[in-house]
């Protein structure tokens, strides 16, 4: 099939039809549709984003996954992701589950205790001293479920509780 005959079938195929097959599409090939068109990023965006795992600290080591905290700075990803969930509520909207793998250890970055990470400095500067999770939680208007998960005491704090109180739409909470 030539790219103006697939053209032609995409205008006439309904959105609620190509929702449902990207919806089925293995996660790896559904992310390979947010960069085929603005209409197939549309589609795929909300369904790859719906369901978010944020992860904090050395949970390598306290889960058993490794000896040494690996070099990549998982805590620097999730930390702009929640600068994204704050600052774009599009992106926000598309969140309905959140899970979150807290460990305490020398890079347990801010998002969990309010200390500044050197991650995206600039932008982040006036959010760190009031806890990204917390913020963050509080523009998740669509959120179903947060499972929060720790094996130490990093608990969720009173305000993130009371964040989650006012999710409306929240049907289950998972914690430690």
């Amino acid at each position: 099939m030539d790219s103006e005959a697939l053209e032609m079938r995409r205008d006439t195929t309904p959105p609620e039809l190509w929702r449902m097959i990207i919806g089925h599409l293995p996660r790896d090939t559904a992310q390979k549709c947010l960069s085929v068109s603005r209409m197939f990023h549309a589609f795929a965006a909300p369904i790859l984003f719906s369901t978010l795992r944020l992860r904090f600290g050395s949970w390598q080591i306290e889960y058993g996954y490794a000896v040494i905290a690996p070099e990549e700075d998982s805590g620097c990803k999730s930390c702009c992701i929640l600068l994204r969930i704050i600052t774009d509520p599009i992106f926000a909207s598309w969140i309905k589950h959140l899970q979150i793998i807290a460990s305490p250890g020398y890079d347990a970055t801010f998002e969990l205790c309010s200390w500044f990470f050197p991650c995206c400095m600039r932008t982040l500067t006036f959010i760190c001293a009031t806890g990204c999770v917390t913020r963050a939680v509080g523009c998740l208007s669509n959120l179903r479920s947060l499972e929060w998960h720790s094996k130490q005491d990093m608990l969720p704090t009173d305000e993130l509780l009371e964040n989650l109180a006012s999710c409306h739409a929240l049907e289950r909470i998972t914690l430690p």
